[in-house]
This record gives structure tokens, C-alpha cells and sequence, in this order.
């Protein structure tokens, strides 16, 4: 699973490929998109990407996130 990095902007980064195909996931590291926090707690901050519909969880830069909050996240391994 891929996951996310925070830049300097106040938005998230992130990719899951749970619903894409390994070679299709790989060629998407380092792209960004737009997504809307589904969950956030001790455990960790989980993102929903609006395009194309997959999940993942928020590897840097995700404190202060709170669910209902969009944010840009980028792809990385």
C-alpha cells in the first residue's frame, strides 16, 4: 500500500491502490488528488481520493485533520 506526505500546504497527501491494480498504483507515485478524510483518530487518518475512487491512510503530515475535511494528497511508497 502506497501512502501519503503532507507538503507545506495546509492539505494532505496520499494514495491506496485497495481498488487498482498493482501496475496501475505504481505508475500513479507521486501524483496528486484531491480527497475528503473519512477517518482520523490515535490509530491513524484515513482518506477517501474523489478520482479515481480508492482509500488509503495518511502516512505524514495529517495532524490537525478531522473527518468531513478536504484535502490534496499525493501518491508515495
Amino acid at each position: 500500500m502506497a501512502g501519503l506526505e503532507r507538503e507545506e500546504s495546509p492539505r494532505g497527501e496520499q494514495y491506496d491502490a485497495r481498488h487498482d491494480t498493482p501496475s496501475s498504483a505504481e505508475a500513479r507515485i507521486g501524483q496528486r488528488f484531491d480527497a475528503l478524510v473519512t477517518g482520523a483518530s490515535e490509530k491513524g487518518t484515513w482518506v477517501q481520493v474523489l478520482e479515481p475512487p480508492v482509500e488509503g491512510k495518511v502516512v505524514r503530515g495529517c495532524a490537525g485533520f478531522d473527518v468531513g475535511d478536504r484535502v490534496l494528497v499525493r501518491t508515495a511508497t
